[in-house]
């Protein structure tokens, strides 16, 4: 007797008999709906790929699709010592101040050489204002030298970076002292050549 003569014999298994094409098919499907590489009766979870971490200063905005980035090209040997020399003068007028200088000082030495969203900054009370009040207490003065200016590169936004080390003379009711400081700038080339776009003191 064949076997499919047998089960039209028996209610039960003749049901199975003819759902297990049906049911094949659905296992079938079930395993190929599963993410590639994984079983379906795996219990495994699948987790997704982390996205991208976004840190240090600010990225430029992605291009629309099929426009390329363009990325600014590097400074060669004049443009970095033009970029160095406009450092310099921006940190002399910076890291140097009288405690009785009026809000508008500090601006008015630094708009040659930085951007104008930089002077908005200082517009808003930004800058190198801080301890303000014991300098004024104190009678502080500063003068500044810059030691040294190197080029860093390009930051991920384009702009270059420049550090470097500024050496403060500061007489006060408490006394002379020399202050060594490393400062960190950010300049952009705009078409009034190099300006300082941002500090990190």
């Amino acid at each position: 007797m064949s076997v499919i003569a047998w089960l039209r014999g028996r209610p039960v298994l003749r049901g199975v008999a003819i759902l297990g094409p049906a049911v094949a098919i659905v296992l079938t499907a079930g395993r190929l709906l599963t993410p590639a590489g994984q079983d379906a009766h795996d219990p495994s979870p699948v987790t997704a790929a982390p996205g991208p971490v976004i840190a240090g200063p600010p990225a430029p905005e992605a291009a629309s699709p099929g426009q390329p980035t363009a990325r600014p090209p590097v400074p060669d040997a004049a443009a970095l010592a033009a970029a160095g020399a406009v450092a310099k003068a921006f940190l002399v007028g910076y890291a140097s101040y009288r405690y009785d200088d009026g809000p508008g000082v500090l601006r008015s030495k630094l708009r040659p050489y930085d951007t104008d969203t930089f002077d908005g900054s200082l517009a808003q009370g930004g800058g190198a204002g801080v301890g303000l009040q014991q300098r004024v207490q104190q009678h502080e003065v500063a003068s500044a030298t810059v030691e040294n200016v190197n080029s860093e590169g390009l930051a991920p936004d384009g702009r270059l970076v420049m550090v470097a080390l500024v050496s403060q003379p500061i007489t006060s009711d408490q006394g002379p002292v020399m202050r060594p400081r490393y400062v960190e700038l950010f300049l952009v080339d705009t078409a009034s050549g190099w300006r300082v776009d941002g500090v990190m003191p």
